[in-house]
C-alpha cells in the first residue's frame, strides 16, 4: 500500500492504529484476510492456503 496523505499526516500526527487502520480502510485498502478470501471465492486457492498465511 501506498501511503497518501491523510495516512502520513496520521502517522506524524502519532495517530492510534485503529485511526489509521480506518483511514487505510476508506481509500480502499484490504488487509490480507480480506483479500485471501475475495481469491478463494474466485477459485483462486483454497482456505488451508490462505490460513497458512495470515494466521502465525
Amino acid at each position: 500500500m501506498i501511503a497518501d496523505d491523510a495516512a502520513k499526516k496520521l502517522i506524524q500526527e502519532r495517530a492510534r492504529v485503529a485511526e489509521l487502520f480506518s483511514s487505510a480502510a476508506n481509500s480502499g485498502m484490504r488487509t490480507l484476510k480480506m483479500d485471501g478470501m475475495e481469491k478463494i471465492l474466485m477459485g483462486l486457492t483454497d482456505i488451508q492456503m490462505v490460513r497458512s498465511v495470515w494466521i502465525k
